[in-house]
């Protein structure tokens, strides 16, 4: 029986969240002898995308499995943000995503999402899959992420109207100029998908964020204080993108 353990890794639509993703899991394959499987979801638009990961992936060292391009025209209109089309798609890709884990022949020893993926958490569970979220971005947008259901709650009105900066205990404070623009209309969709989002995150196992402890150090004393969840840094200041446990 091959022992050697097989996560798979699903990647939102753009080149933005593609190579990120895939960075990820070739580290992962060439320096911890993983299997890597990922899933990309593919749009209209995914031709360069396509030819990216042929080049890419020329010795083979990861699984691509693309996920067809599905049509949201009926779900969305000239107002529709991108964060919430985002959303939509993977929402939309979820049955094919699930299809593709159903059929694999031994069951994944964990399942890695990026921002966009959370939504599949039913899957994860149903499947009874370890479950965790990349986070490509840096410690202190995770610590927004992690305290926006609280900010939600304690805050009314719009937060780019506040006269103070948003507070996010032992990290650096938010200027309401510097909100992030799903935060910017809490009556659009697009911030109900992001809350949803940010709810998620705190539902999976553990998360994987790009920094370093020099970099952000109080911000990950921070998040390290919380029990509840289990954080890993990806110290981008290493050639070999090491994984420090937080456990």
């Amino acid at each position: 029986m091959d022992s050697t353990l097989h996560v798979a890794i699903v990647s939102s639509p753009g080149m933005g969240h593609l190579i990120p993703v895939l960075v990820l899991g070739n580290r992962l394959a060439t320096h911890h002898n993983i299997k890597i499987t990922i899933f990309t979801i593919t749009t209209n638009s995914s031709s360069p995308e396509i030819e990216f990961l042929k080049k890419f992936n020329e010795k083979k060292t990861i699984e691509i499995i693309h996920v067809p391009s599905v049509d949201i025209s009926h779900l969305i209109d000239s107002h529709t943000k991108l964060f919430t089309q985002l959303r939509i798609l993977v929402r939309e890709a979820l049955p094919e995503i699930r299809s593709g884990i159903a059929s694999m022949n031994h069951r994944l020893d964990a399942l890695i999402v990026d921002i966009f993926g959370t939504q599949i958490l039913p899957i994860a569970e149903e499947f009874n899959i370890p479950k965790y979220v990349f986070h490509p971005s840096n410690a202190w947008s995770l610590a927004l992420f992690m305290y926006q259901q609280v900010l939600d709650q304690e805050i009314e009105g719009e937060y780019v109207d506040l006269k103070q900066p948003l507070e996010i205990p032992g990290c650096k404070a938010l200027r309401p100029d510097d909100v992030m623009d799903p935060m910017m209309d809490r009556s659009d969709q697009q911030y109900h998908e992001y809350l949803k989002l940010t709810m998620e995150y705190t539902c999976f196992d553990g998360i994987l964020t790009n920094t370093w402890e020099d970099l952000e150090g109080d911000t990950i004393k921070a998040l390290q204080s919380n029990k509840k969840f289990a954080i890993s840094f990806i110290l981008s200041n290493l050639p070999d993108w090491s994984v420090e446990e937080n456990s």
